[in-house]
């Protein structure tokens, strides 16, 4: 799941956008977690709140998403 709030980012169109930058982001690192998630016969539910006042580039999202999923891999094992 992925929630971008309306008090934050009044248009719909930077909210979509928002959402689309980090749908994509999970779509790209996605491997890294259900791998060890598999491994470990384990299953998460996952959502995504972005809480910044401004959007960021793609590149700082990836980097962003594939921290967490670093995290959650380590908090898995």
């Amino acid at each position: 799941m992925v929630s971008v709030p309306k008090k934050r980012f009044k248009r719909a169109v930077k909210r979509n956008a928002i959402k689309r930058l980090v749908r994509e982001a999970y779509r790209i690192h996605q491997y890294e977690l259900t791998d060890s998630l598999t491994e470990n016969k384990k299953q998460v539910l996952i959502a995504f709140l972005y809480v910044d006042n401004e959007i960021h580039p793609f590149a700082q999202i990836e980097k962003s998403m594939h921290k967490a999923f670093r995290i959650l891999k380590e908090k898995i094992q």
